[in-house]
C-alpha cells in the first residue's frame, strides 16, 4: 500500500511539472553537451544548477554527457547558464573556444576533452 502511495505521489508530481510548464510561456528547455565524466560530476552539476535562480529542472546524463535544463527566461538566459557551468568547473558545447576554467574534477582526462 505504501509503495502504491509513493508511486501516485511521484506521478502527480510529474503531471504537476508538465502542466506547470505548459502554463508558463517563459519556460525554456535547453540541452547542453558538458565535459563531465562521472557520477560525482553529474551530482555537482545537478545540485549547483538547481540552486540558481530561474532554474526549474536539471538532469545530467553521464552516458551522453547531455544536461537538460528547464529555466524561466525572465530570470536567467542561456549565456548565464553557460557561465555558471564555467564557475563550477565545466565547459559546454556553447563555451567560447578561449574559455579557461578551473576543472571541477579530473580523472586523468585530457585538458582538451571538454566537448
Amino acid at each position: 500500500m505504501r509503495t502504491l502511495f509513493l508511486v501516485l505521489i511521484f506521478l502527480w508530481g510529474g503531471v504537476f511539472l508538465c502542466c506547470q510548464s505548459q502554463d508558463n510561456p517563459n519556460l525554456r528547455e535547453i540541452h547542453l553537451k558538458v565535459g563531465f565524466h562521472c557520477e560525482r560530476g553529474k551530482a555537482l552539476i545537478e545540485n549547483e544548477l538547481s540552486q540558481k535562480e530561474g532554474i526549474k529542472f536539471v538532469k545530467a546524463d553521464v552516458t551522453t554527457k547531455i544536461v537538460t535544463i528547464v529555466y524561466d527566461s525572465t530570470k536567467v538566459n542561456t549565456p548565464q547558464i553557460v557561465e555558471h557551468f564555467h564557475k563550477i568547473g565545466y565547459l559546454t558545447d556553447r563555451s567560447p573556444a578561449e574559455t579557461k576554467i578551473k576543472k571541477a574534477c579530473s580523472h586523468g582526462h585530457d585538458e582538451g576533452d571538454h566537448h
